[in-house]
C-alpha cells in the first residue's frame, strides 16, 4: 500500500502529469484570448510540456509565465504573421468551393488552397515548439519549422492526427476531454518532438534554449 501512494509511482507520476495539463491548458487558453498572444503562450505551453516529457519536475505555472514573458515579442510577431495567413487560406478555400466558375478552375484553386493549407498545418505545428527550445529570427524559426516538418513526415501526420482525433473526441464523444485540450496535446507531441529535437540540436540547426 505504502508503495502505491510512493509519489514515485508511475501512476501517481501519470496522474500528476496530467494535472499539469490541465493547469497548462487553463493557462493556454487565458493567455491566449487577447489573440496576437497566441503565438507566446503556444511557445510557453511547449516548453512546459517539453520540459515535463523529460521528467523533469518543476512549477509549471512560473515555467509558463517565464516563457511567455521570454518569447512574447517573437510570438506576437508569428502571431500577426500566421493569422491572416490562416483567415486568407480559409476564405480562399470558401470561396472556390461555391464559386460559379468553370470546373478547371474550380479544380486548380481547390487543389493551391489545400497545398497552402498543407503547408500552413506543417508551419502551426512545429514553429511554436522551435520557438520554445531554440533561438532563431523570425523568418529563419519559419523556414525551419517547414524544413522539419518535411524532414520528419511521420512524427508530422502523427502531430496533425492527436490534434485532430482530440477535437473530434471532445466534439463528438466526451467534452470534458476539452480541459485537457491544447495541454494534452502539447503533451504527448512533444514526446514525438523530442528524439527529433535530439537530431536538430546535434545538427546544430539552432542556438539552444535552456530548459
Amino acid at each position: 500500500m505504502n508503495r502505491f501512494f510512493n509519489p514515485d509511482n508511475p501512476v501517481f507520476s501519470f496522474l500528476g502529469k496530467l494535472l499539469d495539463c490541465i493547469i497548462l491548458n487553463a493557462l493556454w487558453f487565458v493567455t491566449s484570448l487577447p489573440v496576437f498572444t497566441i503565438g507566446s503562450s503556444t511557445s510557453a505551453l511547449y516548453y512546459c510540456t517539453l520540459k515535463l516529457s523529460r521528467e523533469s519536475g518543476s512549477s509549471v505555472i512560473g515555467e509558463f509565465f517565464h516563457s511567455f514573458k521570454t518569447n512574447l515579442k517573437s510570438g506576437a510577431k508569428l502571431s500577426v504573421i500566421l493569422i491572416p495567413c490562416g483567415i486568407a487560406i480559409a476564405l480562399a478555400g470558401r470561396f472556390y468551393m461555391r464559386a460559379l466558375l468553370p470546373l478547371p478552375l474550380v479544380a486548380l484553386g481547390c487543389g493551391l488552397c489545400l497545398l497552402f493549407a498543407v503547408i500552413y498545418l506543417i508551419e502551426i505545428l512545429y514553429v511554436f515548439p522551435l520557438l520554445a527550445r531554440f533561438e532563431n529570427t523570425t523568418a529563419a524559426m519559419l523556414k525551419n519549422a517547414f524544413v522539419v516538418g518535411i524532414r520528419f513526415p511521420l512524427c508530422t501526420v502523427m502531430m496533425a492526427v492527436i490534434h485532430i482525433a482530440i477535437f473530434y473526441i471532445g466534439y463528438k464523444y466526451f467534452f470534458p476531454i476539452f480541459f485537457l485540450g491544447e495541454g494534452f496535446c502539447a503533451f504527448i507531441c512533444s514526446y514525438l518532438l523530442k528524439p527529433v529535437f535530439a537530431l536538430l540540436e546535434a545538427g546544430s540547426l539552432h542556438e539552444e534554449k535552456e530548459l
